[in-house]
């Protein structure tokens, strides 16, 4: 899956995100948001889909992989 493909990038590229603000649009659920969240010294993160159910799943998986912080937005875009 492609989700997985990002993360695995973002994980071995995580330098390129430093001080960045990162759009994951379609986030699905959220595996690459969570990897740039947890692998990078972002300066924001913005997860974005566009369905309620989704967005629950997002915040839902973020906060098990402790990966919810200040600087991640969770948003629906219509």
């Amino acid at each position: 899956d492609s989700n997985i493909v990002l993360a695995r990038y973002v994980i071995l590229n995580s330098h390129k995100f430093k001080d960045r603000v990162v759009l994951d649009i379609p986030a699905g659920v959220g595996i690459s948001g969570i990897a740039i969240c947890k692998s990078t010294q972002m300066k924001k993160l913005v997860m974005a889909d566009f369905s309620e159910e989704i967005l629950n799943n997002i915040k839902n998986n973020c906060k098990r992989n402790k990966a919810e912080n200040n600087v991640v937005t969770v948003m629906k875009w219509e």
